[in-house]
């Protein structure tokens, strides 16, 4: 645009510039009219230009200053109110650390019991011990508790000092003996992967040596006084016997309830349950050990009955009541009818049920509870007997 020329504010077109003011212009393209005083033209809706007037530089960036944190400020503080509005939601949504995975996702029956698989070939009598499973009930923590397991000898304590494990990380404990001459293997199956580096220096193990392809460490048994050793077959895992053979001796690649006698393994599948705490079984083909311990819980006068047993199972559940079970296979009918005879003459005996269950407070009245319901049944050489103690009195009884 040139000094002779003019804009028209609607179309931008140039018109050629009056040599006199007029009251307004009209533009021959558009046909818009505006004012025209002589000078520039302005929009019909342009706005007079404000003065800005200055002021000192140090203020400016104060206000600046100001204005960026107290944005920043204000956002604060919606984050804040926004954070303290959703924390709920947000802890419902947060993701979650996977726990380890335990040994045993569910109860198990005793003869799927993972420890099975780590047993010398050679075992004929087993206890086995359901650490988990008592822990889930009243009634299974007080039996756990109990200076020693039934009439055993035996207790939690003196398991827990012969691993270097407590019973929170324990999910099944098995003993196998070889009647023969008493030798011993306890095997331990934890709930989720333990330390090893912990446990060796729990038991003291002072020295390590190989033996059959596998690490055996070295410690001495507190309560027995007696050298053991360890083996560590997995994380999950782990063995102690009173000679290094015996560990050796258990296959590389085992596989659950293999190392148990046929019968012996056949018989703990029929009889014994998941909800089982407490379980005995023993194949014998001569008696030597395991006469003796036979009648101790038959009675010393039932040395024929004794006698006449093979394959035997007891097993003892507390899910609320208390059941008591077993199960034995004789050597022919008349040892069958012994064992029957000894059974009725032990059900009249609340005394006996003391020595099963062992010493403690409230014992007579569980006691008296299986004697009052004890029922024994035989077909062929097979004899049963079961027992119940319901769930009033196991709570009186521990109550006491």
């Amino acid at each position: 645009m040139t000094a002779d020329t003019i804009a028209c504010p609607y179309c931008n077109s140039l018109l050629p510039r009056p040599q006199t003011s007029g009251p307004r212009l009209t533009c021959p393209r558009c046909g818009e009219s505006f004012p025209y005083s002589g000078g520039e033209a302005a929009p019909a809706d342009a706005s007079p230009a404000i003065p800005v007037q200055a002021q000192p530089k140090g203020r400016a960036n104060r206000r600046l200053a100001f204005a960026v944190l107290g944005g920043m400020g204000l956002m604060a503080l919606l984050s804040l109110t926004y954070a303290l509005a959703t924390v709920e939601w947000r802890r419902r949504n947060d993701p979650k650390e996977l726990p380890s995975a335990p040994v045993e996702t569910r109860p198990v029956p005793p003869a799927d019991w993972a420890a099975l698989a780590y047993l010398p070939p050679d075992c004929n009598l087993v206890l086995g011990l359901n650490v988990a499973g008592a822990q889930r009930t009243v009634a299974g923590q007080a039996f756990l508790a109990k200076p020693q397991l039934g009439n055993t000898g035996v207790s939690l304590d003196v398991v827990e000092r012969a691993i270097g494990l407590k019973r929170d990380e324990l999910d099944h404990v098995v003993f196998a003996f070889r009647l023969d001459d008493w030798r011993m293997v306890l095997v331990a199956r934890t709930r989720r992967p333990y330390d090893k580096d912990a446990v060796r220096k729990a038991l003291n193990c002072n020295r390590h040596t190989e033996a059959a392809g596998r690490t055996l460490y070295h410690f001495t048994l507190e309560r027995l006084k007696a050298p053991a050793v360890l083996w560590s077959p997995d994380d999950q895992t782990l063995v102690v016997g009173l000679l290094p053979k015996d560990v050796a001796a258990i296959p590389n690649a085992p596989t659950a309830g293999s190392q148990l006698p046929s019968p012996l393994r056949e018989l703990l599948r029929q009889e014994t349950a998941a909800a089982d705490v407490f379980w005995t079984a023993g194949h014998v083909n001569k008696l030597d050990g395991a006469q003796a311990l036979l009648e101790k819980l038959l009675g010393e006068d039932a040395g024929a009955a004794a006698a006449a047993i093979r394959t035997f199972v007891v097993h003892v559940s507390l899910d609320g009541e208390l059941r008591l079970g077993g199960a034995a296979l004789c050597l022919d009918d008349d040892g069958a009818a012994a064992l029957r005879k000894a059974l009725a003459k032990l059900k009249a005996n609340e005394g006996a049920y003391l020595k099963l269950l062992g010493p403690g407070s409230g014992g007579e009245k569980v006691a008296k509870a299986l004697a009052d319901s004890f029922e024994i049944k035989g077909e062929g050489t097979r004899v049963t007997l079961r027992a119940v103690a319901d769930e009033a009195v196991v709570k009186q009884a521990l109550a006491d």
